[in-house]
Formats: C-alpha cells, sequence, structure tokens
C-alpha cells in the first residue's frame, strides 16, 4: 500500500502488524522503460495524443451496458469510423459504435529519458507505502508511482492529489499491487509528469504481516484493518432509483460516473444508498471502497484556481491559517 501526505507528521503503529522498512532515495539521470494505463472517455482519446501504435495500445473496454472487454495485443484494437475494432481474448472480432463505448483502457508503454527518483528497499512480509507530500497544481495534483515488476516498471499509484497548499497537505494510503521483490529489494520509481510543482516530506514502506486468507485495508488516517470474507453488495440505487449494482458490486473495469446534472430537487451532489446484508447479532459494520477523483477533479482544480486571479496568494494563506476557511471548501 503506498500512503501519502504532507507536513512532516509522523504514524505510530501496533509493532504487531507493522514493519517499517528504511528506503533511500537514488536519483539517477538515465531513462527507464515504463508501462501506464489509464481510462479515457472516447471524446478524450480522440482529443488526446494516442497517435503512435507501438506506444499506445487500446486493451480494454467498457460498454455503455456495463459490458466489460479486453482485446488481444495484436492486431491492435482501434478507433476508426466511429467505431471500435478489435480482437477480444476469445479471439473472435468485435466491432461496435463508439457512441456505446462508456471508457476506453490505454495502455502507454514507452521509454522515458530524463530524471528519475528510485527508491531501493529491503524485503518484508507485505507491501505499504506511506507518503507525506504537498502539491501546488496547475493542471493535475499528483506524483506518479511506478513499482518494478520484475521485468518493467509499472504504473501504481497518484498519492495526495488536491493538496495545494501546507493548509491542505495530508496523507495518502494506497495498495502496491504491482511490486514484487527483486534480488531481496523493492524499487519503486517516483516521477513528476505534469505541469505542477510538488514537495513531499516522507516516504515509508510498511510490511504487514497478516493471517491467510485475509486483506490488509487502510482507513484515511492509516488505521490498519485486516478482513475476511466481506460481504458483497446487494443493491445499490441512485436518487432516481437507477440500478447502479452492476458498476458497483466488483473492483473492475466498470466505472459509475454521474452527468453532472441537477437532481429534481435542484442539487448537484449526487446520492447513492448502498445495501448489505446484516449477519445476525451483528453491532457494527466497516466499508470498504475503491474509489477515486475523475479526469475532470484535476481540471476542475485548475478552473477553481484560474478563478481566483490575482488573489491566488492570498487565498492559500488564509487556507493555511484557517481551519474554518478549509472546512469551507468542502461543504
Amino acid at each position: 500500500m503506498i500512503s501519502a501526505a504532507s507536513g512532516g507528521g509522523c504514524w505510530t503503529w501496533k509493532r504487531t502488524i507493522s514493519l517499517l522498512l528504511l528506503i533511500v532515495f537514488i536519483p539517477q539521470a538515465t531513462g527507464c522503460f515504463r508501462q501506464h494505463q489509464q481510462n479515457v472517455s472516447p471524446d478524450e482519446f480522440a482529443e488526446g495524443d494516442f497517435s503512435d501504435p507501438d506506444e499506445d495500445r487500446i486493451v480494454g473496454a467498457t460498454l455503455t451496458d456495463g459490458e466489460e472487454l479486453a482485446f488481444e495485443i495484436w492486431p491492435p484494437a482501434r478507433v476508426e469510423r466511429d467505431s471500435l475494432l478489435g480482437r477480444v481474448e476469445s479471439g473472435l472480432q468485435f466491432s461496435a459504435p463508439i457512441s456505446e463505448v462508456e471508457r476506453l483502457w490505454v495502455q502507454t508503454s514507452e521509454f522515458q529519458p530524463g530524471r528519475t527518483l528510485l527508491a531501493l528497499v529491503g524485503v518484508g512480509a507485505g507491501v505499504f507505502v506511506a507518503v507525506l507530500g504537498l502539491v501546488a497544481a496547475t493542471k493535475e495534483s499528483c506524483p506518479f508511482i511506478y513499482s518494478w515488476d520484475g521485468s518493467r516498471w509499472v504504473f501504481d499509484a497518484e498519492p495526495y492529489g488536491g493538496a495545494t497548499s501546507k493548509g491542505l497537505e495530508r496523507a495518502d494510503f494506497t495498495e502496491l499491487e504491482h511490486l514484487v521483490a527483486v534480488d531481496g529489494e523493492y524499487r519503486l520509481m517516483v516521477t513528476n509528469e505534469v505541469n505542477e510543482t510538488q514537495h513531499t516530506n516522507l516516504f515509508e514502506l510498511w510490511a504487514v504481516r497478516h493471517e491467510p486468507g485475509t486483506r490488509v485495508v487502510a482507513d484515511e488516517f492509516g488505521g490498519l484493518y485486516t478482513v475476511r470474507d466481506p460481504l458483497p453488495l446487494s443493491s445499490a440505487v441512485d436518487a432516481s432509483g437507477k440500478d447502479l449494482l452492476p458498476w458497483l458490486q466488483a473492483t473492475d473495469r466498470r466505472i459509475w460516473e454521474h452527468e453532472p446534472v441537477r437532481t429534481a430537487a435542484g442539487d448537484l451532489r449526487q446520492e447513492i444508498t448502498l445495501t448489505f446484508p446484516k449477519p445476525e447479532g451483528a453491532t457494527e459494520a466497516r466499508l470498504i471502497a475503491n474509489v477515486a477523483t475523475g479526469a475532470w477533479g484535476s481540471h476542475m482544480i485548475r478552473e477553481f484556481y484560474e478563478m481566483r486571479g490575482t488573489g491566488l496568494d492570498a487565498f492559500h494563506e488564509e487556507i493555511d491559517a484557517s481551519a474554518e476557511a478549509r472546512e469551507a471548501l468542502f461543504r
């Protein structure tokens, strides 16, 4: 798991569940081969820079009805004449109008020259990373974390998005799904690939011992919990009663993003009602969710700050000094 935060704070962990590993940062001027998978809408794909078929491959798609597709690497899937074409993993040829496609999953593989920051870490029992950081964003709002999977760098995390001033600095915690040990070490790479200034105060890698058959998850404050056999979601509906269960019942390529339109009551905030089975005698529960801000989030942060104009510095000073001003941002 990776955790990101800023401000020079620290965490205290129960000795029975944590192994704190020392990280040694090694700045390098050499390049690296990296792999990054992202999901984009058909419009974003058409407007973006995905023109090199050797570097950018459509590896999957999510249709508007919730169906998931995984494409074979060769021949590469493509968008042609307002249609998505490709060979699915069963070997069959697939074709659909682009209007029936909600998200495209694009894998970018490239050799990137220039500066990187590598972290070499001793091997432990299981993998979490703690990062303390602060970012002043003008385009997006996070550094990119890559894990070495034994053969290549794989994109694994984007910590502390939206922490654009000292008053908003925080810790983030993200599981590193692709990190494996090589020659007794874990290898991480941190990059700044967008037009922003980043200030990272601390990296920590946590190794957590837990029983087989259990999963370790972290809350927003860095508290660790072990989970065994979590109960599946039994229903999910939005304010209009639309069934969202196919989109929210599993961690997969089905991503629910509501349209930015007002509800019947005139509210832009959307609500989802989730229902789970209740075991007999249960008196409390913990909710495990896999959620993230879409691409619109970083775009709106930029627009929000541009609206401040010459008053941006004064706004940051107020946010840094006043807890009430910070709380007002989230109302």
